[in-house]
């Protein structure tokens, strides 16, 4: 929903779960809804540092979309989240149970032949997914393609970010740099790209404080 892109990009996670929770208790069987609380539960968990917390909300965001996912099977919000839910639980040093490794593999396999999800996004949550999993030349290869894929300002600066934070995890500085340069040479026009931009740009100054500013 529109009205939860500023919670989502200023990452007030708690605050959007508090509002949604409350449109819930009048929708309890809002889909749409219930993708989005699941969303929020997803992402503070992938914030906080507390694994323990980390690991209740990542619950909470998996049953969401294994409910979702029963009412709905192809669902792509959910089959998207759900993926990223298994692929961060596994990040934290804990292995999979055998039923889960087997629902992730499904779900990325249902995910790449969807016909419900623009290849864009297909390609940018995969490419999520592969280097949360840590299979760096996966990652890599869907980031790009995303980038190929990206045709407006705002998607060609979501997939320079995400090039941008895999190149610095890799300690690839120069190719960072590359990247970083060329998110610079991108003017914002519209009201809405300028909002997107100014939120990923804070974002990225505090994660690459060592790398070249932006103008």
């Amino acid at each position: 929903m529109k009205n939860f892109l500023k919670f989502k990009l200023n990452q007030k996670y708690l605050e959007g779960i508090k509002i949604v929770e409350k449109r819930l208790k009048k929708e309890p069987q809002n889909i749409i809804l219930l993708n989005e609380l699941a969303f929020f539960f997803y992402h503070f968990a992938s914030k906080v540092k507390n694994q323990k917390t980390a690991r209740i909300f990542l619950n909470k965001a998996k049953r969401i979309y294994k409910k979702v996912l029963k009412k709905e099977a192809s669902n792509p919000q959910a089959l998207l989240g759900l993926a990223k839910v298994l692929a961060l639980e596994s990040s934290f040093g804990k292995k999979l149970r055998k039923k889960e490794k087997i629902l992730l593999k499904s779900l990325i396999k249902k995910i790449s032949f969807s016909r419900k999800i623009s290849p864009l996004i297909k390609a940018t949550n995969l490419g999520d997914i592969y280097f949360t999993l840590k299979n760096f030349s996966l990652a890599e290869r869907y980031f790009k393609k995303a980038l190929t894929l990206s045709k407006k300002k705002e998607e060609k600066m979501i997939s320079y970010a995400n090039l941008l934070v895999f190149y610095f995890e890799k300690r690839d500085f120069q190719k960072a740099s590359q990247i970083l340069k060329k998110i610079k040479k991108i003017k914002p026009t519209t009201s809405k790209q300028k909002f997107i931009f100014s939120h990923l740009r804070k974002e990225l100054k505090k994660s690459f404080q060592k790398m070249p500013r932006f103008s």
